[in-house]
């Protein structure tokens, strides 16, 4: 939810050009970029004194994508390099090969009953249909082929539920 808002003040600033929206935004993401997020990527779900709750991957890519988001809105590149680095974190961590998708908790984590591959757009984007934007815009920026076939590959599993219940898979149809 909170990367949702902080998106939601870079549009605000890049709709109505008050700077107020982009220090918001800039401000809560300096406080994730320095408390949730590793040197190698990993996100933290929720941090505390006693222990630290790993994220999974809705964290990820909603905090890849206001990285991204922010990057548009400054042209500061430690943004896009901080986008970058949680989606490698994501791709060593959560990617599963056989199905070309993304597990909902890490690999190693455990952390569910049974590792989920979340697809359908609900209240907030299906994980895995804002992980392939991410994957298409950093692939772009970086020119890195890999990110945009996964990312591609992800899209033609999706294109079936697509034609079917499009109401459900509204970010993978806004991807295609």
């Amino acid at each position: 939810w909170n990367a949702l808002c902080i998106s939601a003040y870079v549009n605000a600033f890049r709709t109505f050009g008050e700077e107020a929206f982009l220090e918001k935004a800039i401000g809560a993401a300096n406080y994730f970029k320095n408390n949730s997020v590793s040197a190698d990527g990993e996100v933290l779900r929720m941090v505390r004194k006693s222990s630290n709750i790993p994220g999974f991957l809705d964290d990820y890519s909603l905090l890849a994508q206001v990285f991204i988001d922010l990057y548009q809105a400054t042209f500061d590149e430690k943004w896009l390099i901080l986008s970058q680095r949680i989606t490698d974190y994501t791709l060593r961590h959560f990617y599963d090969e056989s199905s070309g998708m993304f597990f909902y908790s890490g690999l190693e984590e455990g952390g569910t009953i049974s590792n989920k591959i979340e697809t359908s757009d609900n209240v907030i984007p299906a994980s895995n249909s804002v992980l392939a934007k991410v994957l298409v815009q950093l692939g772009l920026y970086f020119d890195k082929e890999d990110y945009t076939e996964k990312a591609e590959h992800m899209l033609k599993n999706m294109l079936p539920q697509l034609d079917r219940n499009t109401a459900f898979h509204s970010n993978w149809a806004d991807l295609l």
